[in-house]
């Protein structure tokens, strides 16, 4: 599958398609908060007139021409805008903060609902694992984009053409010193969009590496191996190179925006001074009242900080923001994996017609023009040594894959015209990376059965035949133990989780079951133990074993063997013996191991 390529997108192309999945999250927080940020807006507005009005007022009051009663009303009027405006806003930031925390869990539940319907090919390409995490960012930025870009139409707007109209009126100089304050302001965010635009491509591959050099030293999966082997200092120096580039990166981008942004800061200051000197000269000219020219000059002032908090403040975010924005959208376009949805019918055999795979940027093929058939309620054993291609194989088998040529059914359903949840209903399987869940006992054991019933008996019968006991004393609290200390629970021995995996594989409704070498950490005898145990438990069912260990591979009715991405040979233990080829090879190297 390729991946769709990131292009630069126009702030307003951004808008259009980050909004309409804004509203729909939260349509009424999303009127209720336009509302209030018109009338917000408004507010500011009604305060310009209140304030010229009760000047006005005094100066008329001064010489004696109306009464003091109507100042006292006038001075009233403009102090309940001062409160409505300040209540107003207040009301805004509370119901804004709320729209941006319900929306930004809503787009996260989207955004993970379609990472699980991408190709598990795309989580073997770097390249695709860093424009997961840009999107990932990008979707946190989207939502504060799209509320900040409402906001410049439902507070900004109304406010400034307001004021425009108003100085238009009174002298239409002033509206147009005003639109020169606006230039230099837009021109720099026309360059900090590229500037961060290019920061963001070239940090995120030394983010990862920054990421990753962290947990060597500090994170829980790496520090007990780590201190054993004094590592340490190791780690802590490519995290150091990795922290100092990407300090570089982003001081050499901040001081070229931060310049320009300062020299373009100077132009909107003169813009400013020529604005009150024209102030200066029509009210000593009389050409506006004292009224209007303290009403104009503390709305000018307000306007200037307004003008400031959307341009420098607000659209810089918006500007820094889109290069992120740009690779949430364009994840969130990328292919998903489609296909019918269908029942595992007809005969249940499983079938590989001619198929290769290659993973993304290889050029060498994993898997190699490899046809076989696996009957109903057969047992195969893939045997072959590291880098034969077992895994790629049982990867393709149970339809996370899909081969770059060739066809797969298992049973009726073709892996490539299948959907996905269909392919993997009727299978389970324990791989040998499994998961370690830090959920109780029972939930890391019943984890496929979301909203059944829990059946004890059944339970406790999938427990016994993977060699674990749930009286046993190290689960203090029985199924309910959080197997997990992060969470107050206990810690299990390496062996211990590996049969908690392989009772999660059992107890998942199946008709065929994979174990994909899952008893590294068990010693030869309970592996024993667990693939006679295995055997006994999938005799009606079809079951795939894979593993180094060529003893094990007894229990199968047929072994296939494979080498360098091929099958090479397919028979019995005893049949394959006699051929004298990879797997008596095999076998000959591990004899010693085993009692023949």
């Amino acid at each position: 599958m390729k991946q769709t390529k990131s292009k630069n997108i126009s702030m307003l192309k951004a808008v259009i398609i980050t909004i309409p999945p804004m509203v729909k999250a939260a349509p009424i927080l999303f009127i209720l908060n336009s509302l209030i940020s018109i009338l917000h807006g408004i507010s500011f507005a009604w305060i310009t007139i209140c304030t010229q009005n009760f000047l006005d007022k005094a100066a008329v009051f001064a010489k004696n021409e109306i009464s003091i009663h109507k100042v006292i009303f006038s001075l009233s009027v403009l102090g309940f805008a001062y409160v409505g405006n300040k209540l107003l806003n207040s009301i805004f930031a509370f119901i804004y903060r709320i729209e941006g925390r319900k929306v930004q869990g809503k787009l996260t539940y989207h955004f993970n609902h379609k990472v699980s319907k991408l190709s598990a090919m795309l989580f073997e390409d770097i390249s695709f694992l860093e424009d997961e995490m840009k999107a990932y960012e990008g979707l946190n930025n989207s939502v504060w984009f799209s509320m900040t870009f409402l906001l410049t139409f439902t507070f900004y707007t109304p406010y400034f053409v307001y004021l425009a109209t108003y100085l238009y009126l009174k002298q239409p100089v002033l509206v147009y010193s005003l639109l020169l304050a606006f230039l230099p302001m837009l021109l720099n965010q026309v360059l900090r969009t590229r500037l961060f635009m290019n920061l963001l491509d070239e940090i995120t591959p030394i983010k990862r590496k920054y990421q990753y050099f962290n947990d060597c030293m500090t994170s829980r999966e790496y520090y007990k191996e780590t201190r054993m082997l004094g590592a340490y200092s190791y780690f802590n120096r490519y995290f150091k190179e990795a922290l100092v580039l990407m300090n570089r990166l982003r001081m050499k981008t901040f001081t070229k925006a931060n310049l320009f942004e300062l020299s373009m800061k100077f132009l909107t200051g003169l813009s400013y001074a020529g604005i009150l000197y024209l102030l200066y000269y029509y009210v000593i000219r009389g050409n506006i009242s004292i009224g209007v020219f303290v009403a104009v000059f503390t709305s000018i002032e307000r306007l200037y900080g307004l003008m400031h908090e959307l341009v420098c403040d607000h659209v810089t975010y918006l500007t820094e923001d889109l290069a992120g924005i740009t690779k949430y959208i364009t994840f969130m376009k990328l292919p998903e994996r489609n296909g019918e949805d269908s029942d595992f019918i007809e005969n249940k055999d499983l079938k590989f017609k001619n198929v290769s795979f290659s993973y993304p940027g290889s050029k060498d093929a994993a898997i190699s023009n490899i046809s076989f058939q696996i009957k109903e309620s057969e047992t195969i054993a893939i045997v072959g040594e590291n880098g034969s291609g077992k895994s790629t194989l049982i990867r393709l088998l149970v339809g996370l894959y899909e081969p770059t040529k060739g066809d797969i059914f298992i049973g009726n359903m073709n892996t490539k015209e299948t959907s996905l949840s269909s392919l993997v209903k009727p299978i389970s399987a324990v791989f040998q990376k499994f998961q370690r869940y830090q959920l109780s006992l029972k939930d890391n054991i019943t984890i496929s059965e979301l909203g059944k019933q829990l059946d004890v008996k059944k339970l406790n019968d999938i427990l016994e035949q993977s060699g674990l006991n749930p009286n046993d004393p190290i689960f203090e609290k029985g199924y309910d133990t959080i197997l997990s200390r992060e969470f107050d629970g206990v810690e299990l021995s390496g062996g211990l989780w590996q049969r908690v995996a392989i009772a999660r594989g059992y107890n998942k409704d199946h008709e065929i079951i994979v174990l994909d070498e899952p008893t590294a950490a068990i010693d030869p005898v309970e592996e024993s133990r667990v693939y006679q145990q295995f055997a006994e438990i999938c005799k009606d069912k079809t079951a795939i074993l894979v593993t180094h260990r060529l003893g094990s591979a007894k229990i199968a009715d047929r072994i296939f063997v494979m080498k360098g991405g091929s099958l090479v040979e397919s028979g019995t233990h005893e049949e394959l013996k006699a051929q004298n080829g990879e797997y008596a090879r095999l076998y000959s190297s591990q004899v010693q191991w085993y009692f023949t």
